[in-house]
Protein backbone atom coordinates (compact mmCIF):
# COMPACT_ATOMS: atom_id res chain seq x y z
CA UNK A 1 0.00 0.00 0.00
CA UNK A 2 0.73 3.54 -0.69
CA UNK A 3 0.39 4.33 2.51
CA UNK A 4 -1.93 3.55 5.78
CA UNK A 5 -5.42 4.55 6.98
CA UNK A 6 -3.65 6.11 9.61
CA UNK A 7 -1.47 8.25 7.82
CA UNK A 8 -4.19 9.32 5.56
CA UNK A 9 -6.66 10.11 8.17
CA UNK A 10 -3.57 12.70 9.51
CA UNK A 11 -3.46 13.81 6.43
CA UNK A 12 -6.88 14.58 5.46
CA UNK A 13 -7.18 16.12 8.94
CA UNK A 14 -4.32 18.82 7.85
CA UNK A 15 -5.86 19.51 4.41
CA UNK A 16 -9.33 20.16 6.44
CA UNK A 17 -7.71 22.26 8.95
CA UNK A 18 -5.10 24.38 6.12
CA UNK A 19 -6.91 23.89 2.81
CA UNK A 20 -10.71 23.54 3.64
CA UNK A 21 -12.86 26.88 3.24
CA UNK A 22 -16.36 27.67 4.14
CA UNK A 23 -17.54 26.09 0.31
CA UNK A 24 -14.61 24.67 -1.43
CA UNK A 25 -10.77 23.55 -1.49
CA UNK A 26 -8.32 25.92 -1.49
CA UNK A 27 -5.03 26.01 -4.05
CA UNK A 28 -2.85 27.04 -1.77
CA UNK A 29 -2.11 27.78 1.99
CA UNK A 30 -3.40 30.54 3.13
CA UNK A 31 -0.05 30.59 4.92
CA UNK A 32 1.84 30.38 1.98
CA UNK A 33 3.77 34.01 0.80
CA UNK A 34 1.85 33.91 -2.43
CA UNK A 35 -1.78 33.37 -1.12
CA UNK A 36 -4.35 35.27 -3.02
CA UNK A 37 -7.99 33.69 -2.46
CA UNK A 38 -9.67 36.51 -5.14
CA UNK A 39 -10.00 35.58 -8.61
CA UNK A 40 -11.21 37.57 -10.78
CA UNK A 41 -11.92 36.29 -14.53
CA UNK A 42 -13.10 39.43 -15.57
CA UNK A 43 -9.23 41.09 -14.52
CA UNK A 44 -6.91 41.51 -18.20
CA UNK A 45 -4.67 39.21 -16.02
CA UNK A 46 -6.96 36.62 -15.91
CA UNK A 47 -5.50 33.12 -14.55
CA UNK A 48 -2.78 34.69 -12.65
CA UNK A 49 -3.72 33.38 -9.42
CA UNK A 50 -5.29 30.81 -10.44
CA UNK A 51 -4.05 28.50 -8.50
CA UNK A 52 -2.76 30.56 -5.29
CA UNK A 53 -5.63 30.47 -3.39
CA UNK A 54 -8.94 30.67 -4.97
CA UNK A 55 -11.96 28.15 -3.86
CA UNK A 56 -12.69 25.73 -5.77
CA UNK A 57 -16.27 23.67 -5.12
CA UNK A 58 -15.36 20.13 -6.98
CA UNK A 59 -12.43 18.87 -5.38
CA UNK A 60 -14.61 18.69 -2.29
CA UNK A 61 -16.09 15.68 -3.22
CA UNK A 62 -12.95 14.09 -3.60
CA UNK A 63 -11.93 15.09 -0.30
CA UNK A 64 -15.01 13.63 1.34
CA UNK A 65 -14.94 10.75 -0.56
CA UNK A 66 -11.40 10.12 0.84
CA UNK A 67 -12.46 10.87 4.71
CA UNK A 68 -15.19 8.04 3.95
CA UNK A 69 -12.86 5.84 2.91
CA UNK A 70 -10.35 5.93 5.23
CA UNK A 71 -12.49 6.52 8.23
CA UNK A 72 -12.33 3.93 10.65
CA UNK A 73 -15.12 1.54 11.45
CA UNK A 74 -17.26 0.81 14.15
CA UNK A 75 -20.10 2.80 16.27
CA UNK A 76 -19.31 6.14 17.18
CA UNK A 77 -16.10 6.56 14.74
CA UNK A 78 -18.82 6.10 11.85
CA UNK A 79 -21.27 8.71 13.64
CA UNK A 80 -18.20 11.32 13.80
CA UNK A 81 -17.91 10.25 10.05
CA UNK A 82 -20.90 11.29 9.35
CA UNK A 83 -21.09 14.43 11.35
CA UNK A 84 -17.98 15.49 9.56
CA UNK A 85 -19.32 14.68 6.39
CA UNK A 86 -22.40 16.67 6.88
CA UNK A 87 -20.96 19.62 8.00
CA UNK A 88 -19.31 20.50 5.25
CA UNK A 89 -21.94 19.26 2.64
CA UNK A 90 -24.51 21.46 5.15
CA UNK A 91 -22.11 24.89 4.07
CA UNK A 92 -23.26 23.66 0.56
CA UNK A 93 -27.21 23.82 1.44
CA UNK A 94 -27.18 26.67 3.90
CA UNK A 95 -25.38 28.63 0.43
CA UNK A 96 -27.92 27.95 -1.74
CA UNK A 97 -30.60 28.39 0.61
CA UNK A 98 -29.47 31.98 0.73
CA UNK A 99 -29.23 32.44 -2.71
CA UNK A 100 -26.69 35.39 -2.06
CA UNK A 101 -25.97 35.76 -5.66
CA UNK A 102 -29.14 35.37 -7.38
CA UNK A 103 -28.14 32.15 -9.59
CA UNK A 104 -29.46 28.98 -6.99
CA UNK A 105 -25.90 27.48 -7.35
CA UNK A 106 -22.27 27.18 -5.76
CA UNK A 107 -19.80 29.28 -7.30
CA UNK A 108 -16.76 28.03 -9.47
Amino acid sequence: ALFDAAEARACLDIVERELLGPLGMRTLDPKDWAFNPNYDSGDANSGHNYHQGPEWVWPVGCFLRAVVHFAPGGGDAVDATARRVHAVLRRHSDYLERNEDGWFGLPE
